[in-house]
């Protein structure tokens, strides 16, 4: 049973990441916990339509606090639609920080994965960054894996999905197996593109880890990899790309690069990529 931890701020954005990893892991057994932190510093939005959740009819509003109304109409469209017999949803409601609530449960849940929108609940107040300041912590301050849905993404099984790495991190047992697992479940191929400054001059480091990532994809993915080099332009226009030329539909990252995904996604937005705005990013711990 794969336990996924869903912060939810109840916007179409979030919605729009409950569906997708629904329709994803349809055909896997899961345990959904739909967390919802309030935030004083960021109270929710007080425009949200109910009718987003329509099941809801009949709910004597005035008995219940806004966010707990939400929760419960929006636990019981996910039971009604539900995708497998073995799709479990529960709500979890709290206060404070989000990434301390988030942390709160990764052991205790024993979460796989985090799923979040593009946009988190305080993307109004940075609106010059690629991903919001929530999305941002709880990718760099929680050690969990992480997939992040950007808000115009329509569903579809990934086919292609494009890694970018330098080579300079090790890939971990941890690492490897939940890479697996997603080209397992999508049935996609993996794009490894060298996104090292060095001009393919490695360090012996990097060329062991590569030759480690090589041979384990050669034995268990043989016919669903390739490697690629982009060496002579700038990274962040490489990915594009790459991204563009294999019609990718997901990107993959190494989570304890902190210093590569800060480079892609948390500087301000000052050149026409689109890839963080268009792909969902699975940020893999390990």
């Amino acid at each position: 049973m794969k336990n996924i931890l869903i912060p939810t701020d109840f916007s179409e954005n979030s919605w729009n990441a409950i569906q997708y990893i629904v329709v994803l892991y349809t055909h896997t057994p899961c345990n959904f916990f739909l967390l919802h932190v309030e935030d004083e510093q960021s109270p929710l939005s007080a425009e949200f339509s109910l009718d987003t959740y329509r099941q809801g009819q009949g709910v004597a509003l005035k008995d219940f606090s806004c966010s707990t109304v939400k929760m419960g109409l929006l636990l019981k469209q996910l039971r009604q639609n539900q995708l497998h017999t073995e799709h479990h949803f529960r709500s979890i409601q709290d206060h404070g920080n989000l990434v301390d609530a988030i942390r709160g449960r990764i052991d205790n849940l024993k979460i796989d994965l985090i799923v979040m929108g593009a946009k988190g609940i305080n993307v109004k107040q940075s609106p010059e960054t690629i991903i919001g300041s929530n999305t941002r912590d709880v990718l760099t301050k929680v050690r969990c894996n992480t997939m992040v849905i950007p808000e115009k993404v329509t569903f579809k099984i990934p086919q292609e999905i494009v890694f970018p790495t330098d080579f300079t991190t090790f890939y971990s047992f941890e690492f490897l197996k939940t890479m697996a697992e997603i080209l397992t479940i999508s049935q996609s191929t993996l794009r490894i593109m060298n996104a090292s400054k060095l001009n393919g001059n490695f360090t012996e480091y990097q060329s062991s880890n590569k030759i480690y990532l090589r041979d384990y994809l050669e034995e268990s993915f043989t016919e669903a990899h390739s490697f690629h080099d982009f060496t002579h332009k700038k990274i962040t226009t490489a990915i594009q790309d790459f991204v563009d030329s294999q019609r990718a539909e997901m990107i993959l990252l190494v989570g304890k690069n902190v210093n590569f995904l800060q480079q892609l996604f948390f500087k301000a937005k000052t050149e026409n990529n689109s890839y963080y705005a268009n792909i969902p990013l699975l940020v893999i711990h390990g």
